[in-house]
């Protein structure tokens, strides 16, 4: 029943929650360094695009230029596509339990419409309602129009939404559209960011959800 949930209506941001992506993007983001002849250690790459993509490319890019190391990194992550990044384990079985007592989805994403086209082909696209990608226009995160949006047009209260994502900037743009924020943050990269519930894994996040109200 919709009332045995803690929130009705669940945002989800894509990379680094739903699904398993930056150990294959800090991997083509580390071969874009090399082919421009940096080095640089996963793990830190991984902590510097979880602040933003922006942060990494000032932090490394040196001589190369701002612009020659994102453009080399979008070509190497733009050929390799999304066959080989998949769902957390547990995140569909967490999705299908939040649909099954009367949940509804969306998706909240700065990726374009490939997201959309995984969680198709990976059979969880019928448990979203919406989505907002990186193809329809808005502010980034954490400005919070693309929530307002997908709350406005499915007539939603932010008191019964939640936003769920790894990073302290999809929190926040949940924050400043007025809803709550759940993290998901396996790597324990954020242990000061403020948030209604954190969680490290998905079996983590059903447990909770057995006895959230």
């Amino acid at each position: 029943m919709a009332h045995s949930l803690p929130y009705q209506h669940w945002f989800w941001d894509f990379d680094g929650t739903l699904y398993n992506s930056y150990p294959a993007i800090a991997g083509f983001f580390l071969q874009a360094l090399r082919l421009l002849g940096r080095e640089a250690e996963p793990d830190h790459i991984t902590r510097l695009m979880k602040d933003r993509l922006g942060t990494a490319v000032r932090h490394f890019a040196g001589e190369a230029g701002e612009d020659r190391l994102l453009q080399t990194f979008r070509d190497l992550e733009a050929e390799a596509g999304l066959q080989d990044i998949h769902p957390y384990a547990g995140a569909e079985e967490a999705l299908r339990t939040i649909a099954a007592r009367g949940g509804t989805h969306y998706l909240y994403t700065h990726r374009d419409r490939s997201a959309v086209d995984a969680l198709r082909r990976d059979g969880l696209w019928p448990l979203f309602a919406d989505a907002v990608t990186g193809e329809d226009g808005f502010p980034s995160k954490p400005a919070p129009e693309a929530l307002l949006h997908l709350m406005n047009k499915h007539g939603l209260s932010a008191a019964d939404c939640v936003m769920v994502g790894d990073r302290p900037i999809d929190l926040d743009s949940g924050r400043n559209a007025g809803m709550a924020g759940l993290l998901f943050d396996p790597e324990g990269y954020f242990p000061q960011t403020a948030c209604a519930a954190r969680f490290q894994s998905f079996p983590q996040m059903l447990t909770w959800l057995q006895t959230a109200q």
